[in-house]
């Protein structure tokens, strides 16, 4: 089912569609993000409403819906959305990335917390990667005007393990926490 994240009306046909095909829903992986190389200073709005939209409200809309489906199972569920590690430390050249996968951890609690209060058997984490290899590395590198061998390079020398990590070990830690 092909969703646009910055949609809600998308969502709540991609969530319908989940339910017809697989009878109910369990399990939610928010993992949609883009970014664009732009500081606080020379950020365009319209790059940052398009950033906005779909690395914050996206997920917004996500656990929104996902929590009000999830809740009818009577089941254990986990929502788990993508923050970055740009969240936490920031980044200068990727501001609005930044800010929105700060967001993301922020709500991540919010949602959580709700959640425990709440008394639905909902799990919901965030998973903040550091620098994986994955086609928004690759894009990461055009607006730079870099060759990916480079982009890793300049990652690598960010990364306390001393190489890009890989979707497949990120998609283990979905796993767990799902």
């Amino acid at each position: 089912f092909k969703l646009d994240v910055t949609d809600y009306k998308n969502w709540q046909e991609a969530f319908e569609f989940a339910k017809e095909t697989f009878g109910k829903i369990n399990i939610l992986v928010n993992n949609a993000g883009i970014s664009f190389y732009e500081t606080v200073y020379d950020t365009v709005p319209e790059n940052w409403d398009k950033t906005v939209a779909t690395n914050q409200t996206g997920v917004y809309y996500g656990m929104q819906i996902g929590i009000k489906e999830m809740e009818k199972t009577g089941e254990d569920c986990a929502i788990v959305s993508t923050a970055s590690v740009d969240g936490v430390v920031g980044d200068s050249y990727y501001f609005a990335y930044a800010a929105t996968k700060a967001a993301v951890q922020a709500m991540t609690r919010c949602a959580a917390i709700y959640c425990g209060k709440n008394k639905l058997p909902i799990r919901v984490n965030a998973v903040a990667p550091g620098y994986i290899l994955t086609p928004m590395a690759y894009d990461d590198a055009a607006q730079i005007g870099i060759t990916i061998d480079e982009y890793c390079k300049e990652s690598i020398e960010r990364h306390p393990i001393g190489r890009m990590g890989t979707p497949e070990e990120i998609a283990k830690a979905y796993l767990y926490l799902a």
